[in-house]
This record gives C-alpha cells, sequence and structure tokens, in this order.
C-alpha cells in the first residue's frame, strides 16, 4: 500500500488544478454515498414487477482518471436482486484493487493540497 500510496500522490501531482477539483468534488460525493450505504442490505416492495423479471442493476456510477502513467477508477455499484438491494463499491489504481481507505486517503491529501494553495499570497 505504502508504494501505491506515493504513486498516488505522484498522479495527484501531475493531475491539472481542474481535475484536482473535479476528482475532489467527486471524491465528497461518493464518501458521503459510501458512509449512508456501506454494509447496508436493506428489502424493498416497491419494485416488485420489475424485480420479479430478472436481475438488473439499479444504479451505476464510474468515475476515471487518467494522467500518462496512471489510471483511477471508481465504481459504485446498487444492485436490486428481487427485493434485496446492495450496495457495492470498487476501487482499482493502476489495475490494482484498494479499499475506501485509499478513497478517504486521497481526499485528505487534495483538501491539504487545496488549503496550503489557497493560503498562499497571491
Amino acid at each position: 500500500m505504502n508504494n501505491s500510496w506515493q504513486t498516488a500522490q505522484e498522479f495527484l501531482q501531475s493531475l491539472a488544478d481542474e481535475e484536482k477539483n473535479r476528482l475532489y468534488n467527486d471524491l465528497l460525493a461518493i464518501s458521503r454515498v459510501h458512509e449512508k450505504n456501506q454494509d447496508v442490505k436493506h428489502y424493498s416492495l416497491r419494485k416488485i414487477r420489475r424485480a420479479s423479471h430478472r436481475l438488473f442493476s439499479d444504479k451505476k456510477k464510474h468515475f476515471e482518471y487518467k494522467n500518462d502513467n496512471h489510471c483511477l477508477v471508481i465504481e459504485q455499484i446498487q444492485e436490486q436482486h428481487w427485493l434485496k438491494t446492495c450496495y457495492n463499491l470498487t476501487v482499482s489504481f493502476d489495475d490494482q484493487d484498494l479499499n475506501m481507505a485509499f478513497v478517504e486517503s486521497l481526499e485528505k491529501e487534495l483538501r491539504k493540497n487545496m488549503l496550503d494553495n489557497s493560503l498562499q499570497p497571491a
């Protein structure tokens, strides 16, 4: 993880400011949804007709950030199987599967960089 974290820091440094802002906003949204849905499985009777026909994926959000050397992919998936709704988050950095702790670390690093940049005199 340490080597991938150093690589991630290099990845963040190579992103343009606009991309950093977009990544930071996406990470905030991902964190908020993850807090609400992590380890939660619930049953819903609202979609009985649709659920009885087939298995399907309700919602899927795909976030992808690339530079010349590295690729960060985050997917949030909310699936419904019959009446049961499940939430899943996958984080992949350079084809290495990681967990939510990596996303939180990226968010903290971006927040720190944004604060440092805003405190510097113009």
